[in-house]
């Protein structure tokens, strides 16, 4: 089996790559960058995010302090990308991500400029979004469309 950073290097790419937004991903400078041409690698977490993750382990039990991180390249190298993110905590990374300009401090704005990139976030993440009410229109246009023609006719495109 191929690793997926190697298939993509030999030409190949991901179908499909489905993430969620770290509260940490959009946010303040001093918990998280990311090169924007990023793979996916090893990466030593935060104090926060090993401090955040303790309640998953008892105490004196092993707690990791290294995670795979899957890059923002390797992430823009898919065919089709999937977001999920929901709650009020996402809002502000939501609103950077999407209406944002492109940095490395939050990755996530990098999205902006993939094809074929699905955001689909509820009313609480979408709470900060300038345009907001624009975006809810565009989708249910969409969804309109797809109720007049076959999913398969534009899935496959």
């Amino acid at each position: 089996m191929t690793s997926t950073p190697a298939l993509i290097i030999n030409g190949g790419s991901m179908p499909a790559c489905a993430i969620t937004l770290l509260i940490s991903s959009c946010q303040s400078p001093a918990k998280s960058t990311s090169s924007l041409k990023s793979i996916t690698r090893v990466k030593t977490l935060t104090k926060q995010t090993i401090e955040d993750n303790s309640r998953f382990f008892e105490p004196g039990e092993f707690q990791p302090t290294l995670a795979i991180t899957m890059g923002i390249q390797t992430i823009l190298d898919a065919r089709r990308i999937l977001l999920l993110a929901h709650g009020e905590n996402k809002a502000e990374a939501i609103r950077d991500m999407v209406e944002g300009p492109l940095s490395a401090f939050c990755p996530a704005s990098a999205l902006q400029f993939h094809q074929r990139t699905t955001v689909l976030i509820d009313e609480a993440a979408a709470s900060e979004l300038t345009l907001g009410n624009y975006y809810k229109f565009v989708g249910e246009m969409q969804d309109e469309l797809i109720r007049k023609h076959r999913p398969s006719d534009w899935i496959s495109r």
